[in-house]
């Protein structure tokens, strides 16, 4: 004989909202550790390559920047977009117009996308698998050479996407919206 059901057993499940994994303090100090890893990895090789036109292309544009020149109008630009070009004038102004100045940063904008990657991650992931994640990311930082030694606007515009989404995370994981202003 058919079983008799309640209206709360038929009643279709109510979605419940994602869970993140818990945080924990220690977990800002991880973050650090996955740049500081990321930053001493990338020392051995960031200086082992020399790409003229893709890197010089790049560095001469910035150095035009900071000569007075606008871009779109005085400087050919063919696809990248310009926040890459006016961050590496900037950086250029207080590190000095070299490619071993240009190195530093990409050095620094590539363990910060390590590291924003890595605060991402401990938000669906548990510490271990996130921490696991960080290293086949410095993997495919040697996958990835020599591209990713270089100053490049695809390492710049990751590095950003991976910086908003963890600010993001941070908000939603607060529930305080109003820091995304």
């Amino acid at each position: 004989m058919p079983r008799a059901t309640t209206s709360a057993e038929s009643a279709p499940l109510a979605a419940e909202p994602p869970v993140a994994t818990p945080a924990r303090p220690s977990d800002g100090w991880l973050t650090a550790g996955v740049f500081v890893a990321a930053l001493l990895f990338q020392l051995p090789i960031r200086t082992r390559w020399l790409a003229l036109l893709d890197e010089g292309y790049i560095l001469a544009i910035a150095d035009d920047v900071n000569r007075g020149q606008v871009l779109y109008r005085d400087v050919t630009i063919d696809a990248p977009f310009p926040g890459a070009f006016h961050l590496l004038a900037l950086w250029f102004r207080f590190a000095g117009a070299s490619i071993a100045s240009s190195r530093w940063l990409a050095t620094i904008a590539f363990a910060a996308y390590a590291a924003a990657l890595f605060r991402v991650s401990r938000e669906v992931l548990p510490r271990a698998w996130a921490l696991g994640l960080a290293v086949v990311v410095l993997c495919y930082r040697v996958w990835a050479f020599p591209h990713w030694q270089i100053y490049s606007y695809s390492m710049i515009a990751a590095t950003l996407a991976v910086a908003a989404a963890a600010l993001v995370c941070r908000a939603l994981r607060r529930r305080s919206p109003a820091t995304l202003l």
